[in-house]
């Protein structure tokens, strides 16, 4: 390799370097913790009024960057269970974008990305686009953790950029201390 000529300036370069988890990470800690909860999802045009029981369970990836989540919903109707849903889902802080971010796969063959924020004890997410029966939908979730004891959770739709709905709002426990 030839040498550099005399007084030629060394070139600088930027290595790319793992990110490091940041306050913005570590505020979501508290809002992904093992939960089981059961209640109610609200009646909608295709479907009744149903109960619900589910649980979701929350791992770290190696790098603390990242939470992953398994969530599992079983749904009766007239105390038959009439579905069961599963989905995986990734969250955590983009560094680059300055912004929470999460994507959500489920076993209804819906992939759908959102962008959030923590307002005090709720972290907020919003989808990013996403269709149920060809309309387009928007999805609002929230989990608030106001209360010491329990952590509630509610899913909000909005169709065609109409109004928002409740979807389904749930009480949820650790996993262990579920209501009996």
């Amino acid at each position: 390799m030839p040498e550099p000529s005399p007084g030629a300036a060394r070139r600088e370069y930027l290595w790319p370097t793992g990110q490091l988890p940041g306050p913005e990470t570590e505020a979501l800690k508290r809002f992904h913790r093992d939960m089981a909860w059961s209640g109610t999802v609200k009646a909608s045009s295709m479907t009744p009024e149903m109960t619900a029981t589910g649980r979701g369970t929350f791992r770290w990836t190696d790098d603390g960057l990242w939470v992953i989540g398994s969530f599992s919903q079983e749904q009766f109707y007239e105390g038959r269970q009439v579905a069961s849903w599963r989905a995986q889902y990734l969250a955590g802080y983009d560094y680059s974008r300055r912004a929470y971010v999460a994507f959500a796969a489920d076993s209804n063959g819906r992939a759908v990305p959102f962008t959030g924020s923590i307002d005090g004890d709720r972290f907020i997410i919003t989808s990013d686009g996403a269709t149920i029966a060809g309309a387009p939908v928007r999805l609002r979730m929230t989990w608030d953790c106001s209360s010491p004891e329990t952590m509630t959770w509610r899913n909000d739709m909005s169709i065609n950029n109409g109004p928002w709905q409740l979807v389904e709002e749930y009480d949820m426990r650790p996993l262990g201390q579920e209501a009996r």
